[in-house]
């Protein structure tokens, strides 16, 4: 490699690093795309958790490990704030925790292990009657979901869930009231290619498609019925074969 080739390179290394967004925008008089424009990258760092869920969490300061309730108040990717039960708008005691590592499990798994659950000290301290407290939030229906809490899925964003093999439900681009299952056989960066389920072994034109994963028409199985809409096959060339995937 040449000198002058050699020069070059690090004398564009050297502008690239001197570049300043803030400047050039002044200079030129552009204006910068607006944050709101890539809403998909906040939502592509969202785990499922979201604050207001409850979940059992391993109390570390007590010497025996034992299980108490926490609210989730926000999160930061894999990073979930809590705060214990009992502690109410007081946000002296919140803590950090990572997903992939942190002991945490959904509402009713200590019971179901025969795991300890005790208050820690600073609720104890608050609250005589800690017990009923602990009963009322066993109660409620706010649990964060156990899939969720797999170590498996913990932490991992919906770009990788999204896995080939997956099924979603695709909502009818002419009718909304309609959709139907498919299958997806490839995840590249978040677009998707989906295969209609009942075309197995057809041509992929028309029985895939490519939507990106926060397509307004993708939804969980179990959507349409949720939402009063009909699973129903969209009208084109191809006839359904073979099994059809059943919810």
């Amino acid at each position: 490699m040449s000198q002058e080739l050699l020069e070059s390179d690090r004398d564009s290394a050297q502008d690239a690093s001197d570049f300043n967004w803030d400047d050039y925008l002044e200079e030129t008089g552009a204006a910068s795309v607006p944050h709101h424009a890539f809403k998909h990258v906040d939502l592509s760092l969202q785990t499922g958790l979201t604050p207001g869920m409850k979940l059992e969490v391993c109390v570390r300061s007590e010497a025996d490990g034992p299980y108490w309730v926490a609210s989730i108040i926000t999160t930061c990717g894999q990073l979930q704030l809590l705060r214990y039960e009992g502690y109410h708008e007081d946000r002296r005691a919140d803590f950090w925790c990572d997903l992939t590592t942190a002991d945490l499990h959904p509402l009713g798994w200590s019971r179901q292990h025969g795991k300890t659950m005790r208050a820690p000290e600073g609720v104890r301290e608050k609250h005589q009657d800690w017990e009923a407290l602990l009963e009322k939030a066993l109660a409620e229906e706010c649990s964060a979901p156990a899939n969720l809490l797999e170590l498996s899925q913990r932490g991992r964003d919906p770009v990788e869930l999204l896995s080939a093999g997956c099924y979603v439900e695709l909502q009818d681009a002419v009718d909304p009231g309609l959709a139907w299952a498919a299958e997806v056989e490839e995840n590249v960066g978040g677009r998707l290619k989906l295969r209609l389920v009942g075309t197995e072994g057809l041509p992929d034109t028309p029985a895939t498609l490519w939507l990106f994963y926060l397509h307004p028409r993708l939804h969980p199985p179990g959507w349409a019925k949720e939402h009063g809409c009909t699973l129903k096959p969209p009208s084109g060339q191809w006839r359904p074969v073979g099994s059809v995937f059943c919810l």
